[in-house]
């Protein structure tokens, strides 16, 4: 299946399929990359970065309202974009089992959009939930032998990750402990993490990136403002955002400020409201300034669909 081809699936059937076919959108997508390339700008450049927020081990963003079906809700998963976590939104059937179905779309791995956004996984091929349960603020989940079979110490660290934030993010949960064919590791493949006990946010530091986007992900409709929310560690706690739209046109372009930063992650959550005359599919860049020379740096890029106002 194309890209033009798997945007359609994706937008059909929601809100976004108002917006045009998986033509125009694609159509929207080589305007918005052009622009951006004569900006100098590259759209897809992966982020970097530090730690975890406001209480350890627990999400900063409050958990996803369902949306405008109340047959369905949405779940955030955690894939990689280069060496650092980036977020994808995905809607699942209404169901008591939300921590499995969460995992479900984090084991099948990205779409061909959030892969065009820079998203991969580090989670091996083939593996399997092979049981998943929740007590006391604690998600013990066993998984099939793929996960742990082979990897480098840094892969193994980016797939527990990956696992980790899926599965805190969810509500009342802000750990979670391991287990691999029933059996509980002290460390898995080498990967700086001691696993005979629960994990929790603040363990994965190393591969949360500088800007860390949780909202919006690759694909989300914007209505006609956009909300940021996340956490960060840049110089001065502060970064700008860019929004251009369908056209390539800059319509946006602000400070954002985390509750702390210099060394010190901070979450931030900041709305701006945006006016385009061409709806579609745009992008939303963050960015930091070099402090050396006002080059941009820790720049992450997301396609994301903006309403006509």
């Amino acid at each position: 299946m194309n890209w033009a081809e798997d945007a359609g699936r994706y937008f059909r059937g929601t809100k976004l399929g108002r917006l045009g076919t998986a033509a125009s959108i694609l159509a929207a997508l080589v305007g918005v990359m052009a622009a951006a390339t004569a900006c100098g700008e590259s759209p897809s450049r992966p982020a970097p970065s530090p730690s975890a927020t406001a209480s350890p081990g627990a999400s900063a963003l409050p958990s996803p309202a369902p949306t405008a079906s109340s047959e369905t809700t949405t779940v955030l998963v955690y894939f990689m974009r280069g060496s650092y976590l980036g977020t994808a939104h995905r809607q699942v059937a209404a169901t008591t089992a939300i921590a499995r179905a969460a995992m479900g779309e984090l084991l099948s791995g990205p779409t061909s959009l959030e892969s065009q956004a820079g998203l991969d996984s580090r989670i091996p091929t083939g593996t399997k939930v092979l049981g998943l349960s929740v007590s006391g603020h604690v998600a013990t989940v066993n998984l099939s032998s793929e996960f742990s079979n082979s990897g480098s110490p840094s892969s193994a660290l980016a797939r527990l990750a990956q696992v980790t934030f899926t599965l805190t993010h969810l509500p009342g949960v802000s750990r979670v402990q391991f287990q691999f064919q029933g059996q509980v590791l002290t460390r898995l493949l080498g990967a700086p993490v001691r696993l005979d006990e629960p994990v929790q946010r603040s363990d994965f530091e190393e591969v949360l990136p500088p800007i860390f986007v949780e909202l919006p992900a690759p694909g989300d409709a914007l209505g006609t403002s956009l909300r940021v929310e996340g956490s960060a560690d840049v110089f001065e706690a502060q970064f700008r955002i860019e929004l251009r739209d369908s056209g390539g046109n800059l319509v946006l372009s602000e400070p954002v400020m985390a509750t702390s930063g210099s060394g010190q992650r901070g979450s931030f959550d900041a709305t701006f409201v945006y006016r385009t005359n061409y709806p579609g599919l745009g992008q939303l860049t963050a960015f930091d300034l070099s402090a050396k020379d006002g080059s941009r740096i820790d720049t992450v890029s997301i396609p994301v669909v903006l309403t006509a106002s």
